[in-house]
């Protein structure tokens, strides 16, 4: 039973929890957090320019990218916060006591250590040679009272967003400079 649970709650590619677990997590922790008046944060990650990684490099070489920052990511956040495959190349982290600040230094230290990560697609496609870097865009946001799950994720969209806008390869807090969004096309990756 406690296999067939795993299967059915994480994502075959990325090792992380899917889509539906890791939300369902967020739920719980927005319950928790109004009942006992805890603190709740969250980080959204999209990894930049990922089309491109994939055109250029193929799609195994995708695959792993996706794969390594699963892995960077579980090892840069607390052994109780939640992390999933929230769709495509876009992540979601759960972190329950945590504040916006601490929400932060998580994801910075993720982004750190996913820009300082070296591919190299002669090992897993024959498409391109050379080493090549992929870089992840992230937007944090601190739950507050009232905020549903939708609210908040929309929160930390704004903030990814404003990321990919002044850049890419860095991390937003909503809150911080807001800006409006435009539509999805402006920003493909």
């Amino acid at each position: 039973n406690e296999e067939l649970k795993r299967l059915a709650t994480t994502d075959s590619l990325s090792g992380a929890l899917n889509r539906g677990a890791i939300l369902s997590i967020l739920d719980e922790e927005i319950r928790r957090a109004s009942r006992y008046g805890h603190e709740l944060a969250v980080v959204l990650f999209d990894l930049d320019h990922f089309k491109l990684v994939n055109d250029i490099h193929g799609h195994a070489a995708g695959d792993e990218t996706i794969r390594r920052f699963s892995e960077i990511c579980k090892r840069s956040f607390r052994g109780t916060d939640s992390f999933g495959r929230y769709g495509g190349e876009e992540f979601l982290a759960v972190l329950p006591e945590s504040t916006a600040q601490g929400a932060l230094d998580a994801a910075e230290r993720a982004r750190q250590a996913m820009a300082a990560e070296r591919f190299s697609p002669t090992l897993v496609s024959p498409k391109e040679s050379g080493d090549f870097a992929a870089t992840a865009s992230a937007g944090v946001a601190a739950w507050e009272a009232g905020l549903d799950a939708d609210q908040l994720l929309a929160r930390a969209d704004n903030a990814l967003y404003r990321a990919k806008t002044r850049g890419r390869n860095r991390v937003e807090a909503h809150g911080q400079g807001e800006t409006r969004r435009g539509s999805p096309e402006d920003l493909e990756g």
